[in-house]
């Protein structure tokens, strides 16, 4: 029996202990291949790189890092350059930091796996709700459980898992809850600042300053101490908008009098 291929990346860059952490995990059920930022890459959100050459570094043959790349840019030359053969599945992060609610918008991380996804490959995007306290192997097992039950899966096409772990500092791991996302909350901070040379630039500087309440959101399970598990699906259509659109004016009345005016 074939061993899976778990493609490996993050957003913290190929250097960070979170990326080492999902290796070791990925490595007791299968092979590993990590194709990763050589530098941090947080809140890049989907972004490709169309405009500019990328060099890759090897660091052996199943390490890579991507000079510049975002991990948008990983997952794509890793799929279409690195390998003749598509991984069984994508593992992101583990991520310095929550990756809650519409963080999965900016999110390096979370784009990872969203790239998989777009590529029909089951894909799971991983973070640690440690605060400034970086993942330790404390975490692994539940890493390890989530790797484990997805496997035996049948994997839907164009959904990925967003997982996030709470801080194991604070108290042990309450268990596992699916989630939906929740709605955090941030400040909306521009700081403006003056050079030497008397020319203005400022800094994006929000902060979070609370989340939702809704008891079944992925911040309330980290808050209780419970692994979040988000399935994410890649349409975003607002299906329940569509009857009422239908019924606007627009989409009724004959080409010719929407530009008879």
């Amino acid at each position: 029996m074939n061993r899976p291929m778990f493609l490996v990346t993050n957003d913290d860059g190929i250097e960070s202990p979170g990326i080492q952490l999902l290796e070791a995990a990925a490595s007791l059920f299968g092979d590993v291949l990590t194709v990763a930022p050589k530098s941090e890459m947080s809140a890049v959100g989907q972004s490709i790189t169309l405009h500019a050459p990328l060099r890759m570094q090897k660091y052996s043959d199943s390490r890579f890092a991507v000079v510049t790349g975002t991990p948008t840019d990983c997952i794509y030359l890793a799929t279409n350059h690195l390998v003749a053969k598509q991984p069984s599945m994508v593992l992101s992060g583990i991520n310095h930091g929550a990756n809650l609610g519409y963080d999965v918008v900016y999110s390096g991380t979370v784009a990872g796996a969203r790239q998989a996804a777009l590529q029909k490959i089951p894909a799971i995007a991983f973070s640690y709700a440690g605060g400034v306290t970086p993942p330790t192997d404390d975490i692994l097992p539940y890493v390890i459980e989530i790797i484990r039950q997805t496997l035996t899966q049948r994997f839907p096409r164009e959904v990925f898992l967003n997982v996030n772990i709470p801080s194991t500092k604070i108290g042990p791991v309450a268990g596992y809850k699916v989630t939906r996302l929740g709605h955090r909350i941030f400040s909306t901070t521009v700081e403006s600042r003056i050079d030497p040379r008397g020319s203005e630039y400022v800094w994006i500087a929000g902060r979070r300053s609370g989340d939702d309440d809704f008891p079944d959101s992925d911040s309330t399970a980290i808050q209780q101490g419970f692994v979040s598990v988000t399935p994410i699906q890649l349409d975003t259509t607002a299906h329940s908008l569509i009857p009422t659109l239908t019924d606007w004016k627009i989409f009724s009345e004959p080409a010719e009098s929407k530009t008879d005016q």
